[in-house]
């Protein structure tokens, strides 16, 4: 068996994982903005320590999922919480995803509301109804998808999150210190708490994500290393938003989609582009999250699965019209965040006793 790294497959990997991660709420700017931007300096500390959370969740997940083989992400729930356990946080997190997927959906409606003067329900269809298509087709295919788009969505939201640095309306100091009264909706009431619910939550709502990992990896090493890669340069990313974010707080802060914003004040050329880019980020977390959550249900390729496909994508549309899109994301991530800091204890316990056993007692395929 190979045991080296390919550099060339870990790109691949990370690619297909930003892809999927930039959901919604993540590339249109509303997930950094009231979770994070909202609380100036201590928002950006809380943003590095949720994503040092997530990197030691890899480190967990990724090899539990390459050694034993798995096809399902919450089979590594059983093996390391337990069955019962296991079943318990898996019920949860399907939940969650479930209004995840309510909440990327409501997010493409308002990209193409704001920026493209389309109906909603125009946008929500457009996106809703390339997500069925792609599951559809099964995980082999939406990894080829998301690796292809990966790259794109996060090269546009770079060129944007530097100009808007570039033609900053306030100085770093000014928009941090204006950030607190400028932004209209807070993801809690203090800037830990507001990091330990987005963190807690997306414990959970990237357990799917993992399977990017763990299935593609060559090897053990390769499994554990895509944990790094994966999201180191997502965090880079991430914190160019937040400060191109603060330095035009004035004009972002109260908008739904605030990324859109800054492409529209410091980079019209590209705001039209950026908007469908949102739409492909949208496109490619709703794909994941939708596949995940048909199956659990059932076996790829099987008329249960194509039918669980459609109905799913069918009642997230209808569903996702009831409510304004941050109004949804702050309820999906106030559903269940302390759930996934249990799941994140039960990982450290099983990591310790792997230690005390002197060998990975759920490695299956070494």
């Amino acid at each position: 068996m190979n045991r080296g790294i390919s550099i060339k497959n870990l790109i691949r990997i990370a690619a297909a994982y930003c892809a999927a991660y930039m959901g919604a709420a993540f590339i249109s700017g509303q997930e950094t903005l009231q979770f994070y931007t909202a609380f100036g300096w201590w928002g950006l500390f809380g943003m590095i320590a949720g994503v040092a959370v997530l990197v030691y969740e890899g480190l967990c997940l990724h090899p539990v999922i390459w050694s034993n083989n798995l096809t399902d992400p919450y089979q590594a729930l059983d093996i390391i919480c337990g069955p019962w356990v296991g079943k318990i946080i898996t019920a949860v997190t399907l939940v969650l995803l479930a209004v995840n997927l309510i909440s990327m959906s409501a997010g493409s409606g308002a990209v193409a509301a704001e920026n493209y003067g389309l109906p909603n329900l125009a946008g929500r269809c457009i996106v809703l109804g390339g997500a069925v298509l792609v599951v559809l087709l099964g995980l082999d295919r939406i990894v080829e998808v998301l690796g292809f788009i990966g790259p794109v969505t996060i090269g546009l939201l770079l060129i944007v999150a530097v100009a808007s640095l570039a033609g900053a309306q306030h100085s770093p100091a000014e928009g941090m210190a204006l950030t607190a009264t400028e932004v209209a909706f807070k993801g809690a009431g203090t800037w830990y708490m507001s990091a330990i619910k987005y963190t807690g939550s997306a414990i959970l709502l990237t357990l799917p994500l993992y399977m990017i990992g763990g299935v593609r990896a060559q090897n053990r090493k390769e499994a554990e290393m895509t944990s790094f890669t994966a999201l180191i340069p997502l965090l880079g990313v991430w914190i160019l938003v937040f400060f191109a974010q603060a330095g035009s707080i004035s004009s972002v802060g109260a908008t739904e989609v605030p990324n859109v914003m800054l492409a529209r004040l410091h980079t019209p050329f590209l705001a039209p582009v950026f908007g469908g880019c949102i739409m492909l980020g949208t496109f490619c977390g709703m794909t994941m999250v939708l596949w995940s959550l048909v199956r659990k249900a059932a076996e790829e390729g099987t008329p249960k699965y194509r039918i669980l496909t459609v109905g799913i994508g069918a009642a997230a549309l209808v569903i996702s019209g009831l409510l304004p899109f941050s109004r949804i994301l702050n309820l999906m991530f106030s559903v269940a965040f302390w759930l996934g800091f249990i799941l994140l204890g039960m990982m450290i316990a099983g990591r310790i006793r792997q230690r005390r056993n002197g060998k990975d007692c759920l490695d299956d395929r070494n």
